[in-house]
């Protein structure tokens, strides 16, 4: 290999290199988006947790009260009907 094939060498690869380093500054640019595209997803995530832990709360608390209505309703039912 002479000079000449050496610099045309080298200038291939520097030009792959530059290629590939625009490349990753444009890849770059998109982490910011996606970062905060991320931080909402996880904000919501959180608020939708939070929900539906009330909700198996208030879940919880109408099967309590369903049940105690049909036990109520099952006695009443005897009383009347003296079985």
């Amino acid at each position: 290999m002479d000079e000449r094939d050496f610099w045309v060498s080298m200038s291939a690869k520097l030009a792959r290199i530059d290629e590939r380093t625009q490349q990753i500054q444009e890849e770059i640019k998109g982490l910011h988006e996606l970062r905060d595209r991320l931080t909402a997803v996880e904000q919501r995530a959180k608020s939708n947790t939070h929900r539906l832990d009330g909700l198996k709360t208030t879940a919880a608390l109408l099967a309590t009260i369903a049940s105690i209505l049909v036990n109520l309703t099952a006695v009443a039912l005897k009383i009347i009907f003296g079985k």
